[in-house]
């Protein structure tokens, strides 16, 4: 979990995406951070990263929108 309240799934088997799209309980029986209020923000970043934060969370908003950027950056949309 990022300092922020953002916590990134740590399963890294390529399935992560899959996993938390099909079994949303996984994300909302995760431990929480202090501070990390409001209903749940899944951020599917990559087939093998997932970030969620709170929608009451402005600094795990900014980070999980940053670690999408960076895996989208390379990605060239047509």
């Amino acid at each position: 979990m990022h300092p922020s309240g953002c916590a990134t799934s740590q399963w890294r088997d390529s399935l992560d995406a899959a996993r938390a799209a099909l079994i949303p309980v996984v994300i909302g029986a995760r431990k929480r951070a202090e501070g990390d209020e409001g209903g749940a923000v899944v951020v599917f970043a990559a087939a093998h990263t997932v970030l969620t934060c709170g929608s009451k969370n402005p600094l795990g908003l900014c980070y999980s929108g940053d670690v999408a950027n960076v895996q989208f950056a390379g990605v060239t949309l047509s």
